[in-house]
């Protein structure tokens, strides 16, 4: 059986934020062994790079190139070419993703040919840096031949490769799509020879002229200080408990031989003077100092956080490269606590020659690492004694040392580095077994051997080398100098990983660090050469940042000592290799200057766009004081005030442009649309603008960032609305969100905030009701009325007591999953609002349901004073309880505010010892567990309700959709502050839909035109309501905090009764906090998704129920839990047979946008908090259908097309809405054994020129009872900037659906393309009207994740069916758990244009 295999390249992946603690002691960088059976991507299918072949005169040498960007200038390419002219071959495969007018271009000193799929694309020649342009030609997309040529003509030689399209500006022929058919592994093992040769210091004793010699060994001056003599006996011994993997040569001591230089050692070293560790201080609010074990736990966290496993391994966990750091499983039985708090402080003060970065921890965070790192202690050796002083034993050692010539590569006291050379290796050498490189040593001569070291490529590397002309160029220099500090090991770069593998293995290691994976990984330096001016490049080599810029992350970057001359060797190659030379052909050109235009007006119009109006750059990034909040870690943005100190405008342009062209997989969306009336609405101008805004001191940063987007006040004589959604609430009445809230407002301007977790009132304000704001991606609302009370806390209202006892043994409601009870049913008519609810109360073991009927409404008859009447009735009450009902022990106050007990305003409040919230009043009794009371809210004031607009008025033009083929498409005249979620129709065929604004809407067409043009509201004030169905007369809407049924009981066209259908799962302010779905089998069941909290490791336990769920709702209310590990399960539909599909979202351990197949206590691959902390072993099922991205960057709402369908071929199919790139997609299901897979396709065209209108944003999509496709669409500010905005588009079929790909299917031996309609039978049959193209993807750690395994499938044979409908391709190798990109060309008969011609499928199994 087939199964994907990880790219070697990638498991190499994991840079150096941190070299952090080289404590091995000679020679601790250490690697495992690195054998090419292990590591070559060569041996992997589809390595990448191409393959580089150098020549001059007889002279040719042949090297594996990422990509092609060179600036050798005066010197030989590589040391084997003498120096002069000389020429170099390249040869890959270039893999293009999308169709369209290309253009090759070229930085160049000498003389360049560039050759794809055969056609040359680029031809020319300079004698002087410059560029030289291809001509504009059409490329389709797939995978081609690459061939490029060069040759140096004149005395510098320099080669850069670019290209442009139509659809982005010019950038750099990028590394992550070059890769070659075959693997050269003979080729490979050359330079991995060379980078052991280095890494293990053999050019320390066989240095060659014009040869840089490594970095020195551990200086050993200080090296007893702390040490345990056990421990050094057995490194010297080279013992692999406490020098697994180390590099340092080994010679064969025998006991007695280590013991004699230890004693040496110990006898002539210095000791070195150790920090005090200080105690910990004690927390402020228990007055306590943590223990020593709670500081040890809290170094282990930061040990596997901050970075330092990108350098080092502790119990097998880590990375080990051949620049890597020590294995730091035993340093604990090496060193004391104290020499490592020292050692993390200042490392040049235990060893000169350390190599060690340093890295930036608070006095705490060392204490801490010291305390973890002194535990570990995998060796478990004893404390040795220190070796006795006798100086025959000495002396042995000294000669022994001297033997062995260590102090080539250490500095050791009392011992001169050798003079005498040692053959340069410059020559061929015919007996490897006598020398080094032999697997057995020979101490009489001095010969040691190495445990890790690839021999056979060191050989290989050498025999290359042998008369070498030239030295290393200082290119070349530049890019060992980033492996060599381990730079690539934990940075992203490339195709280099960084060291995202490690942290998404910690993070499912260490359950403190549980969804944190993001914030394990470092910014990416793929580009940074062009991102960065000199200056920012010269302190991010060195650790050297005056200022935190992402102060959320726990990898840290240290500060490096370079030498001066490897600094700038590392900066002179990012330069050389990333930058985009100036003046090149930048298409299309996006380089505007506005600094000459009026410069206030462009300030003014940078913070427009840079705020939530535009752009909404601030709903990601910190902009100086400003920090944006709840932002998902993976999508956190850094600072951008004065942005240009650091960064070039050049890169700037070309990042916002595309982001994911430079860093695939990056969550930013690329800023293509302009801001409508802002500059022109000139999208380059506005871009300008906010770079100059950005870098002005005189910039304004937004300070509110958040706009208003609704306004609800009452007008006298209308009735109370009701808002549902998500509320902050000042310090003064408690402070913090009210995330279940109810507030109410009436007509005489008393507005209510009910917390409907603890079922008490929040705030009583006077004035008008609410307003609706968004803040980045978050919605909130506000009360807008002033305060009539305020200073109090937050408590509870309701608690029973013993009856006939003073209320001192109060019982308050109990909180179970954060709710002291459950909503029921709310109404309202008029001016009347009443809730029904339930409380819990635990008395003893047994736990009580109290009922509650609580009626608002408004008092007009009370002189001078206005307000508010509040009756309670509850029953269930406990045997032998009485019920009391509290009231805010309010501090401050307008307009004289009373709440009293109508009736009897005089009545004793009683305060309970220990409550600060409240004062309680007794309820009545009216019957043996039964209580009531009426409250009376008055004041003194009054409010005047203005009349205002509130609600969107249809629009009456109707635009044209044109980018579905086969359909006449329509866009609905509603107002475009509509923003559709969810649609579904009433048995007499209105049209109803929800609003993320929180409405629900009734669609009617008026005129008969087929075209809704009527709206009413049905419903408003809900929490982001996003899923919808009819029942009956009735209408069931699902938003953030229930699943709630809307009635109309007196017909005037408004919901006034609505009943909670489900409830009781964890909600807080987080805008992920979603409900989706709503969908109904054919049994009458609910089925709906529950955005996951997967990121929020510090959510209260309290509100993570069922997050990330899906969940059956019976029709007599039960709720049963059928999916687990869903990250944000946005659409969900269901077909004929009652099958379920789930669309969820790229992002972590979602490496593709999916669409799941529900079955039933299966998980889906993203752990929610509560599978996190109860520890569910949830094994991942695959997804149906992996959706490729970003091709689709998030698939949303689905639905499967029923029987009525017009285009009966595409019964049960599904459809999806792509967001970002305004499409929708189709999918198919098959089945393989018991595994359920499919493909996805095109439905409607993505490639829609201006003038054509197409799809706002499609967010949910369903078929009418008349075969109709309603698209809703909205414009989300938080993600894209601008208005918050919407439309909904009908498709009406026209029986003219294009001949294209109905169905593809996998077959064991290739696939099945199954037609509409006849295709052309000789076309059809040509083999080379397909191409064929697998990949996959393997999540590591980080948000996204790139390709891998990605290779060509070449077809074998090809058979048309009869009817000429059907195609089958038998192909050379299919592999399981990937994703083919299949696509046939216009194989139509006659001139009609196939659509869709390309298809997805993902292969869970090969069919047998």
């Amino acid at each position: 059986m087939l199964t994907q295999r990880i790219p070697a390249a990638w498991i190499r992946g994991v840079l150096p934020l941190m070299l952090f603690l080289l404590l091995a002691l000679f020679l601790n960088m250490a690697g495992r062994n690195l054998a090419a059976a292990e590591i070559d991507p060569e041996e992997d299918d589809y390595p990448p790079g191409l393959l580089g072949t150098y020549q001059s005169e007889n002279t040719q040498i042949q090297r594996i190139d990422p990509d092609i960007a060179f600036n050798w200038g005066k010197q030989a390419p590589l040391p084997q070419i003498p120096a002069g002219p000389f020429s170099a071959d390249w040869t890959s495969l270039i893999l293009v993703r999308q169709p369209g007018d290309y253009q090759i271009s070229a930085y160049l000193e000498g003389e360049l040919t560039v050759e794809i799929d055969g056609k040359t694309v680029l031809k020319g020649k300079r004698e002087t840096p410059g560029w030289i342009v291809g001509e504009k030609y059409k490329q389709n997309f797939g995978e081609f031949e690459l061939k490029v040529t060069y040759k140096k003509i004149s005395s510098e030689a320099r080669v850069q490769l670019f290209w442009s399209s139509n659809l982005f500006g010019l950038e750099p022929i990028q590394a992550n799509i070059l890769y070659r058919e075959e693997g050269n592994p003979e080729v490979a093992q050359i330079w991995r020879g060379r980078t052991h040769f280095d890494a293990h210091r053999c050019n320390r004793c066989h240095q060659r002229a014009d040869q840089l010699t490594s970095p020195a060994a551990p200086d050993l001056t200080h090296v007893t200080t702390a040490l345990n003599p056990a421990w050094l006996v057995r490194k010297i011994k080279n013992d692999d408990s406490v020098s697994a993997h180390a590099k340092m040569p080994f010679f064969g001591f025998n006991d007695q031989q280590a013991e004699a230089i230890a004693a040496y050692l110990f006898a002539n070293a210095k000791s070195a003077s150790l920090s005090k560790i200080p105690a910990a201080p004690k927390d402020k609010k228990t007055k306590k100092a943590p223990t020593h074990d709670e500081e040890q736990r809290a170094g282990e966290i930061l040990m596997r956080s901050v970075g330092c496993l990108a350098c080092h391994t502790i119990d097998g966990k880590g990375n080990q490269q051949p620049f890597s750091g020590g294995d730091l499983s035993s340093i604990g039985d090496k060193r004391e606590t104290q020499w490592f708090y020292t050692w993390l402080s200042d490392p040049a003060k235990l060893n000169k020659a350390h190599r060690m970065p340093v890295i930036k921890l608070s006095t705490t965070e060392r204490r801490q690492l010291a305390y973890a790192l002194s535990e570990l202690k995998q060796a478990k050796l004893p404390q040795g004694k220190k070796p006795q002083s006798d100086k025959t034993l000495i002396a042995s050692g000294k000669k022994l040392i001297t033997q062995a010539r260590c102090a080539a590569c250490h500095t050791i006291p009392g011992i001169e580095t050798p003079a005498q050379q040692i053959v340069d290796l410059s020559k061929s050498t015919e007996d490897w077994k006598n020398s080094c490189l032999a697997e057995t040593t020979d101490l009489e001569k001095g010969r040691p051997a190495y445990r890790t070291i690839d021999r056979e490529a060191v050989i290989a590397y050498l025999k290359s080398s042998t008369g070498a002309p030239s030295p290393e160029n200082e290119f070349d220099r530049g890019r060992y100098v980033l492996e060599q500090r381990n730079c690539i090991y934990c940075h992203e770069r490339d195709k280099h990983e960084g060291i995202t593998q490690i942290a998404g293995q910690m993070a499912k290691f260490d359950p403190a660090l549980a969804g944190q994976s993001e914030g394990m990984i470092p910014p990416a330096l793929t580009a940074v050469g062009d991102k960065l001016k000199q200056e920012a490049l010269s302190e991010a080599v060195s650790g050297e940042q005056k200022k935190v810029r992402m102060p959320w992350l726990r990898v840290r970057m240290p500060r490096f000592q370079h030498t001066k001359d490897d600094k700038q060797a590392l900066l002179d190659y990012l330069v050389a290799h990333d930058r985009v030379p100036d003046d090149g052909p930048r298409q299309p050109g996006f380089m505007v200057d506005s600094s000459d235009q009026d410069r206030a007006q462009l300030l003014i119009a940078g913070q427009t766009i840079t705020g939530a109006k535009g752009f909404s750059c601030i709903s990601c990034h910190v902009l100086g004081e400003y920090e944006p909040r709840n932002v998902a870690l993976g999508t956190r943005g850094s600072d951008l005030l004065m942005l240009g100190d650091r960064m070039r405008k050049e890169y700037f342009l070309r990042w916002v442009h595309n982001p994911l062209r430079i860093v695939p997989g990056m969550e930013m969306p690329a800023l293509k649309k302009s801001v409508p009336k802002v500059l022109g609405g000139n999208i380059d101008r506005q871009l300008d603008a906010i770079w100059l805004g950005l870098n002005d001191p005189q910039f304004k940063v937004p300070t509110n960032p958040s706009v208003v987007e609704q306004f609800f006040t009452i007008a006298a004589g209308e009735p109370a609305r009701i808002v549902r959604d998500v509320f902050t609430n000042p310090k003064e009445t408690g402070g913090g969100y009210v995330s279940r809230a109810f507030a109410v407002g009436f007509d005489n301007g008393h507005n209510l905030l009910i917390d409907l977790d603890q079922f008490s009132i929040v705030q009583w304000t006077l004035g008008d009701l609410a307003r609706q704001r968004t803040e980045g991606k978050s919605w909130y609302w506000d009360m807008a009325g002033s305060p009539i009370i305020s200073g109090y806390d937050r408590g509870f209202e309701y608690v029973l007591t013993p009856t006939g006892k003073k209320p001192a043994a109060a019982v308050y409601p109990l909180l179970q999953n954060g709710l002291a009870g459950t909503l029921r049913s709310y109404e309202s008519q008029g001016n009347q609002v009443t809730l029904n609810y339930e409380l819990n109360f635990k008395i003893g073991e047994k736990t009580t349901t109290v009922s509650v009927t609580d009626t608002f409404q408004t008092l007009s008859d009370q002189p001078g004073k206005t307000g508010l009447q509040r009756t309670i009735k509850a029953g269930n009450l406990p045997e032998g309880y009485t019920l009391h009902i509290g009231r805010p022990r309010f501090t401050n106050s307008i307009g004289s505010p009373q709440i009293t007990v109508a009736g009897k305003p005089d009545t004793t409040w009683m305060h309970i010892t220990d409550n600060n919230s409240h004062e309680y009043v007794q309820a009545d009794s009216p019957s043996s567990g039964h209580a009531n009371l009426t409250l009376n809210y008055l004041c003194k004031l009054n409010a005047e309700g203005l009349q205002v607009k509130t609600k969107p008025k249809p629009k009456p033009e109707i635009e044209t959709v044109t980018s579905a083929p086969g359909f006449d498409g329509v866009r609905l005249p509603l107002d475009g502050g509509i923003m559709p979620t969810a649609l579904a129709w009433r048995e007499d065929g209105t049209l109803i839909f929800t609003s993320l604004k929180g409405d629900v809407y009734l669609a009617k067409d008026t005129d008969g035109d087929g075209v809704e043009d009527q709206l009413t509201l049905f419903e408003e004030g809900l929490s982001a309501p996003f899923g919808i169905i009819a029942d009956g007369s009735d209408i069931i809407v699902s938003h953030k905090p229930e699943v709630i049924r809307l009635s109309d009981t007196n017909g005037d066209g408004r919901a006034d009764q609505r009943t909670i259908v489900a409830t009781g799962w964890g909600f807080n302010d987080n805008y992920h906090d979603w409900a989706t779905g709503c969908i109904r089998d054919s049994q009458g069941n609910l089925y709906v998704g529950l955005g996951s909290d997967y990121a929020q490791m510090k959510r209260p336990d309290d509100q993570i129920n069922w997050r990330g769920k899906i969940l059956k709702i019976t029709y007599n209310g039960n709720i049963e839990i059928l999916g687990h590990a869903f990250r944000y399960p946005t659409g969900l539909a269901i077909n004929s047979k009652d099958e379920i599909y789930i669309s969820d979202q790229q992002g972590v351990q979602n490496t593709f946008n999916e669409i799941n197949l529900l079955m039933p206590g299966k998980a889906y691959g993203v752990p929610s908090q509560s599978d996190l902390r109860n520890k569910e072993n949830l094994e991942e099922t695959r997804a149906a259908i992996q959706v490729p991205h970003p091709w689709t960057r998030s698939v949303n709402g689905l639905t499967c097309i029923p029987k009525q369908f017009t285009y009966d071929s595409l019964f049960d199919q599904g459809l999806g809405c792509e967001y970002n790139q305004r499409f929708l997609i189709r999918f198919t299901t098959q089945k393989v054994g018991d595994t359920v897979q499919g493909a996805t396709y095109y439905f409607t065209r993505a490639d829609v020129p201006p003038d054509e209108h197409n799809f706002a944003g499609p967010m949910s999509v369903a078929v009418s009872p008349k075969g109709d496709i309603y698209v809703g669409s909205i414009h989300d500010s938080g993600w894209l900037g601008g208005q918050n905005t919407g439309s909904i588009t009908k498709l009406t079929p026209n029986g003219k659906l294009p001949n294209g790909i109905k169905e593809l299917r996998a077959t064991h031996d290739g696939f099945e393309l199954e037609f509409f309609a006849p295709v052309d039978a000789k076309k059809a049959a040509d083999k080379e009207a397909y191409t064929i193209a697998g990949y996959t993807r393997v999540w590591s750690g980080s948000y996204a994740s790139p390709d891998s395994g990605r290779y060509k499938v070449e077809v074998e044979d090809v058979t048309v069916s009869d009817d000429k409908k059907t195609v089958r391709l038998k192909v050379n190798e299919l592999k399981e758990k990937f994703v083919y990109e299949v696509n046939c060309q216009q194989i139509g008969t006659g001139d009609e244009k196939i659509f869709p011609v390309t298809g997805h499928y993902s292969m869970n199994r090969i069919p047998q």
